[in-house]
């Protein structure tokens, strides 16, 4: 609406401005003039920004008083009708991002029975269909693998590189003690792969080594960060790598990202053709968001997950999932559950995951547009 009246201005207000300069006109040339009840009749109806252009423009009527106030008057009245029509649509905008209230209290009351640090974050067309702790920064893990690979994918389109580009991977770049299929694959190393190779064992396998891999030919933490910060994503950080956090434990709080951040980065990745078709295809969390999912091609899910696992005393400090689905009718939604200090056992931490995950599903898939 706020669009509508201000191209309603607009027009009106440049039909005034040339009508008033014709009038100035047809005074220097004794012709027949223009009523001044039709000039401030134009000024009235929309053109009061248009007339006050012309008047000091053609200088013409800036001496006549009720030009001189009138058409200031009109303007206040035009503007006072802009931020109404803002105030309203922006109001309307602030309520339909309220999270649903049937759906937002299932998820409620699903967290609050189970003992677990959860939150999570539901995106569709543009708002927030759903959200419990979404602005609170939970650990990552390798959820940053994601991150890292919209960097990446951001860089080649800027740069020399390509998918198709190879790498040297030596024994080196594969260390030990790590979780590694490539490692596993290839564990005397030296042998060439491209860029779209390691991006598909980070993203798919959640393989350490290939993000460290990656980390070091696209300018490390350092760089994805700041990417972040360009992306609008203020309330994550990335700090260190795979290996970083391997030597130090206590340094996998400290890459961390809200549920709503995540869901924001999901709908990004959405939009790249290759990280879409990319992340259907993710071996990992099989038992998280899209465990209870209908399977088949008329429902995808494509997804990344981050996993810390259980401490000593049992808690489990760290199990994510965030991704999209596709309905069977075209619609997406971005879905972001992230769980820490969790009293329940792993497998259990991963169903309370799937069930979120179901709830949001049959919400959405039954709520047609």
């Amino acid at each position: 609406m706020t669009k509508i009246l201000l191209c309603y201005f607009l027009i009106v207000s440049l039909i005034t401005f040339f009508v008033y300069g014709i009038d100035k006109l047809k005074a220097k040339k004794s012709w027949r003039r223009i009523s001044e009840s039709r000039l401030l009749w134009l000024a009235f109806i929309g053109g009061s920004f248009g007339a006050w252009g012309g008047m000091q423009v053609w200088r013409h009527k800036t001496l006549h008083k009720k030009f001189r106030y009138g058409v200031p008057a009109f303007m206040l009245l035009h503007i006072g009708l802009l931020g109404f029509c803002w105030c309203s649509t922006t109001q309307s905008a602030l309520e339909r991002s309220v999270p649903n209230n049937q759906l937002q209290e299932k998820i409620d009351s699903l967290i609050s029975m189970n003992e677990a640090d959860v939150g999570v974050a539901v995106f569709m067309d543009g708002q927030m269909v759903c959200q419990a702790h979404a602005d609170k920064a939970f650990p990552l893990m390798s959820v940053f693998k994601l991150h890292q690979a919209i960097v990446v994918l951001d860089s080649m389109e800027r740069g020399s590189v390509s998918l198709d580009s190879t790498v040297l991977v030596t024994k080196e770049m594969l260390r030990p003690n790590t979780y590694s299929p490539l490692r596993d694959a290839h564990p005397d190393g030296n042998i060439r792969l491209t860029i779209e190779n390691l991006l598909r064992y980070s993203l798919l396998q959640s393989d350490n080594n290939a993000c460290d891999i990656l980390f070091s030919l696209f300018g490390g933490t350092a760089h994805v960060q700041s990417e972040m910060r360009k992306l609008g994503l203020s309330h994550t950080q990335i700090r260190w790598t795979e290996d970083e956090m391997h030597t130090d434990e206590a340094r996998s709080t400290e890459n961390f990202g809200t549920p709503e951040d995540a869901v924001r980065l999901v709908e990004i990745a959405y939009q790249n053709e290759w990280l879409r078709e990319t992340l259907t295809h993710c071996a990992t969390g099989q038992n998280r968001l899209p465990a209870l999912l209908p399977r088949g091609d008329s429902v995808l899910i494509g997804h990344k997950t981050g996993t810390w696992g259980t401490m000593p005393d049992g808690t489990v400090n760290g199990i994510n999932d965030i991704g999209f689905v596709i309905l069977p009718d075209g619609r997406h939604y971005s879905i972001a559950v992230f769980c820490t200090r969790s009293t329940l056992s792993f497998e259990d931490t991963e169903s309370l995951i799937a069930q979120i995950s179901l709830m949001v599903y049959n919400y959405i898939n039954s709520s047609k547009e």
